[in-house]
């Protein structure tokens, strides 16, 4: 994990990448969000993808906080490339019970909270949940070359 937290060093990024995932397990706390924020872009940095970098760490950030503050820890994320159809998943899990809403909607204006799965929807190509078969949820996202402003939920 260190290495993975540190600023990349190639100088040579992969300029195609192909298949790859990064999985990580953490603990259900304010640390969270941050690590996996970082993970999100010191990967996509290192396999040749930096258009994604901005808006791969907001979605992972999010989904990171929705399933701390929503979810039971312990949490799991990964964030997965798909070179065949150039799709960056970023995938959260948590145990605790109940769902997302499926079409999130903005909070008030003077709402402190309640933002993030409108942001993951409105960056996200695609985006899901499902049940986890011992229990917990999933929630992902998929960035890709043009996101859709109007993206819901589909029934993956």
């Amino acid at each position: 994990m260190t290495l993975l937290l540190d600023q990349p060093t190639d100088p040579h990024p992969h300029p195609h990448p192909t298949d790859w995932e990064l999985s990580v397990h953490l603990p259900s706390d304010a640390h969270a969000p941050r690590l996996c924020r970082r993970a999100v872009v010191n990967a996509v940095h290192e396999y040749g993808l930096p258009h994604l970098t901005h808006d791969g760490a907001l979605v992972a950030s999010e989904l990171m906080t929705n399933a701390v503050q929503h979810g039971r820890g312990p949490l799991s994320f990964r964030v997965a490339w798909y070179s065949v159809r150039h799709r960056l998943r970023i995938t959260v899990w948590d145990t605790g019970h109940g769902r997302a809403p499926d079409r999130p909607t903005p909070p008030a204006p003077d709402q402190e909270s309640g933002r993030g799965l409108v942001i993951v929807a409105a960056l996200a190509v695609e985006w899901a949940q499902y049940a986890m078969p011992g229990g917990g949820k999933a929630l992902w996202a998929e960035l890709g070359q043009q996101p859709c402003a109007c993206s819901t939920p589909s029934s993956s």
